[in-house]
């Protein structure tokens, strides 16, 4: 996979198949239903602790309902960003530089500038869900979106972690900093 910035975004070029794959897992890997764990790592609580039991009830009342529904929007809201943009990938063919070597079929993907801040957010959820799971790995409440690939669902945490942190990063660097 190449990336590469345009004047309207960013472009993910010659996604092969397992890229892709590892793409659409972005969503199922950062769904933070599938453990109690997980879901108090994405949203933990706003009191670390305090002595006035009455002020600290009413800052978690106001949290769970104020604030709460607003920031799990927003994480829902960049999923679906990053899925239609998933969706309008458009078929590509890369060709090998070596002779004889057969084409492979491949991918572009087109991220607009303004969805720059929805898969940043989107890919960071997903690296936080996999870290959780690495720190986690005997706790089978924890949902494993991944598909049993390689022998060993460590390494294949390993290999999509570096995968988004690698996107993420180029993300930060031509979308989301400042002078783009």
């Amino acid at each position: 996979m190449r990336l590469l910035c345009t004047p309207q975004g960013i472009t993910l070029a010659s996604v092969s198949r397992t890229e892709l794959l590892l793409l659409h897992l972005i969503a199922p890997t950062a769904d933070f239903t599938s453990s109690p764990g997980l879901r108090r790592r994405f949203f933990p609580d706003p009191i670390s602790s305090s002595t006035d039991e009455k002020s600290t009830r009413s800052i978690r009342e106001d949290w769970i309902e104020f604030a709460l529904p607003q920031i799990e929007q927003k994480l829902l809201q960049a999923h679906e960003t990053v899925r239609l943009d998933l969706n309008a990938a458009r078929p590509s063919t890369r060709r090998s530089p070596a002779p004889r070597t057969p084409a492979q079929e491949t991918v572009y993907i087109r991220i607009p500038a303004k969805h720059g801040e929805a898969w940043y957010s989107a890919l960071n959820q997903a690296r936080l869900a996999i870290h959780h799971r690495r720190q986690n790995p005997d706790n089978p409440a924890i949902g494993c979106a991944e598909p049993v690939l390689l022998g060993s669902p460590q390494l294949f945490l390993e290999i999509q972690f570096a995968f988004y942190d690698r996107i993420q990063g180029f993300l930060l660097h031509t979308l989301l900093e400042p002078g783009f």
